[in-house]
C-alpha cells in the first residue's frame, strides 16, 4: 500500500493518447462533428422557418392593407346610400301628402305641357 498523495488523471479509464484535453471537440474519445452537423441542420430549417414566416406576414399585411381600402371605399358608398335613401324618401313623401291632402295626381304625358322661355335681347343704351 502506498501512503503518498493520490495521483488523479483527468480522463480516468482512457488511455493518454484519447485524453487530450488541448482538443475540446473530442469528449471522451468520440467526435462531435455529427452532433455539429445535426444542430447546422436544425438552425438552417430554423432560419428558413423564420424567412417563410416574414414573408407570410408580409403577404397577409398587404391583404390586410387592401380589404380594410375596401372596407373604406363601401362605408363611403353605403353613407352616400343613405343619403340618397333619405332623399327619396323625402321625395315620396312629398308625393304622397300631395295626392292625399291638395288631390294632385302625375299628369298624364299628353296633359304635359313643356314651355321654352323666350330669349330676349339686352336693352342697349
Amino acid at each position: 500500500m502506498q501512503h503518498g498523495p493520490a495521483t488523479s488523471t483527468p480522463c480516468p479509464g482512457l488511455s493518454p493518447s484519447r485524453c487530450d484535453l488541448s482538443r475540446p471537440y473530442l469528449q471522451r474519445g468520440r467526435s462531435s462533428l455529427p452532433l455539429n452537423i445535426l444542430l447546422a441542420l436544425i438552425l438552417l430549417i430554423c432560419a428558413l422557418a423564420v424567412v417563410t414566416a416574414r414573408h407570410k406576414v408580409r403577404t397577409l399585411f398587404i391583404q390586410l392593407q387592401a380589404v380594410e381600402k375596401q372596407q373604406r371605399d363601401l362605408e363611403t358608398e353605403w353613407g352616400r346610400l343613405l343619403l340618397e335613401q333619405g332623399t327619396l324618401s323625402k321625395l315620396n313623401l312629398v308625393e304622397r301628402q300631395a295626392e292625399k291632402e291638395l288631390n294632385m295626381v302625375v299628369p298624364l304625358p299628353g296633359q304635359t305641357v313643356i314651355l321654352k322661355p323666350e330669349i330676349k335681347a339686352p336693352k342697349q343704351p
